[in-house]
């Protein structure tokens, strides 16, 4: 597993709750074979937190089973964010993850 930052230091857009960088971690097929497909993994939280349980555990499992996973730790509503700030984490993430889709 590795972890991306979202977007650049100086973007004004990379604060979560918990005060870390917005993030991408990416969980890469280890031991068996790649499938060559991806899913990108949001833990649900009604915007007010990220569930601990529905992100990382997922993520792993996928991995497990050849598919690349990456959990986002979006910007959430609990500090101060308002919609669309969700959305465009989500959609930065997906711009990310087909980015580097040739460098598995």
């Amino acid at each position: 597993m590795f972890t991306l930052p979202l977007w650049p230091a100086d973007s004004g857009r990379n604060r979560t709750k918990r005060g870390e960088f917005a993030t991408l971690a990416h969980y890469r097929p280890s031991g068996v074979r790649d499938q060559g497909a991806s899913m990108l993994v949001l833990p649900g939280g009604g915007y007010g937190g990220l569930a601990d349980h529905e992100g990382h555990d997922y993520a792993l499992w996928l991995s497990q089973r050849g598919i690349t996973a990456a959990v986002l730790d979006y910007r959430l509503g609990s500090a101060g964010h308002r919609h669309p700030a969700m959305l465009q984490d989500a959609a930065r993430a997906l711009r990310v993850l087909r980015a580097r889709a040739r460098d598995r």
